[in-house]
């Protein structure tokens, strides 16, 4: 089925309306017009000049989304397509990007709070200097992400797989690390400081962590 740009339009508007029935019918003409379509039509979309607070934009092909800069409060991301994101210097605050595919998405200097991120995928992603605090990133895959002199306060990894990521100058104070996939991952200056970590948790080889601390 070939959309027009003024049907896209028209899906988008009932897609992000905070009236739950004009959203309803958004998610049934999304069905009936098929994800593939839909998906070719939104890649790359600028997404800044709408308000996103509180809505719910789960399930969608948001690839390439430009969402610099913005500011959302309480929006739902879960199982959303954000591969190649742009989201840089924007602030999440109680997001929910739990099982998103954040796939190489550009999230430098990024601040994100209380922000659910179990399962989420982040392979490839770029969080140099972003600031996450009270995150839940159980389960989450990071497998070559670069975290370059980013913070995480308290916040959890329980489980998450950060094999090969780039943790240079990353400072973590209260996080969660039982049972985290850090081989081969590339560790230095970190500051670290109550972490805690299990008998699970692999780290790369020659490096010695710290005595593990209650959070």
């Amino acid at each position: 089925m070939d959309l027009t740009p003024e049907q896209i339009e028209q899906l988008w508007t009932l897609l992000i309306s905070p009236d739950p029935d004009v959203h309803s019918q958004g998610r049934e003409l999304l069905a009936l017009w098929g994800l593939r379509e839909v998906r070719r039509m939104l890649v790359d979309r600028d997404l800044r000049p709408l308000k996103l607070g509180h809505r719910d934009l789960s399930g969608l092909p948001l690839i390439g989304a430009d969402l610099r800069r913005v500011r959302l409060f309480g929006t739902n991301f879960s199982h959303a397509e954000l591969r190649r994101a742009k989201l840089q210097r924007a602030r999440l605050s109680r997001a929910d990007l739990q099982v998103a595919d954040l796939c190489s998405a550009q999230l430098q200097g990024t601040e994100l709070h209380e922000c659910k991120l179990q399962r989420a995928r982040l392979n490839g992603a770029d969080l140099t200097r972003a600031r996450l605090s009270h995150c839940m990133l159980d389960g989450a895959t990071l497998k070559s992400a670069l975290l370059d002199k980013a913070t995480l306060y308290n916040c959890s990894l329980r489980g998450a797989d950060l094999r090969g990521s780039r943790l240079r100058g990353v400072t973590m104070e209260r996080v969660e690390l039982s049972g985290a996939d850090l081989s081969g991952a590339s560790l230095s200056k970190l500051r670290l400081s109550r972490i805690a970590y299990d008998d699970r948790t692999r780290w790369p080889e020659g490096f010695v962590p710290p005595r593990p601390e209650g959070r």
